[in-house]
């Protein structure tokens, strides 16, 4: 979690950035609050914990940034019947839930995550031009053009064809709708991230 993790020194700091390892750092601000710094060098993450000596107890704030932005901020607790736990809210809405168990050389850590799928913008479903009338919805029919009048309408002395009734056609140009798609175009395909529900949960 931060506070019983140990202070990396200068050698460790130096270390830890050359190889894209984890340091720790201990600060006190202005206002007298006490602060642990955990800086992942790998994904390039800061995670600040500022702990608050409240009323009912000790309250630990949490800020995660990369790269100078804020992407996360939560809050740890201590459970009623022991254990740690931190609820979080990432900047695009995700609900984050870690429970945090300590261990002889590194803590444990179990995440949960929810919140709005990105597949599909939460909306359970995403629409994908039909490939088999381009997105058209129908398919253009050549005309059959008439051989009696070789499709001039007329035959050799003037009088109108009586085969194509002066048109040129024995079949005119048409349409055909496709079946693919029933002539709209486009298929409205389940999100197969969150099946059709538009949030997601990790792990399932």
């Amino acid at each position: 979690m931060g506070r019983g993790r140990k202070e990396t020194g200068f050698f460790g700091t130096v270390f830890a950035a050359l190889t894209g390892g984890t340091t720790v750092r201990r600060t006190t601000t202005w206002t007298g609050k006490k602060k642990t710094i955990v800086t992942h060098w790998g994904s390039g993450k800061t995670k600040e914990y500022t702990h608050n000596d409240g009323f009912f107890g000790n309250k630990t704030t949490t800020k995660t940034t990369k790269n100078g932005h804020v992407v996360e901020r939560g809050e740890v607790k201590k459970g009623f019947f022991g254990g740690t736990y931190e609820t979080a809210k990432k900047v695009d809405g995700t609900k984050v839930e870690r429970n945090y168990r300590s261990g002889f050389l590194t803590d444990y850590v179990t995440t949960k995550q929810s919140g709005t799928c990105h597949a599909c913008d939460g909306k359970g479903t995403f629409s994908k031009q039909c490939s088999a009338c381009g997105g058209e919805g129908q398919f253009a029919l050549a005309g059959k053009c008439c051989a009696n009048c070789a499709g001039t309408g007329l035959l050799i002395d003037g009088r109108v064809c009586p085969g194509c009734r002066g048109d040129g056609w024995w079949e005119k140009p048409g349409s055909s709708l496709c079946r693919a798609c029933d002539g709209s175009g486009v298929h409205i395909e389940t999100c197969r991230k969150c099946s059709g529900s538009g949030l997601y949960h990790y792990p399932r």
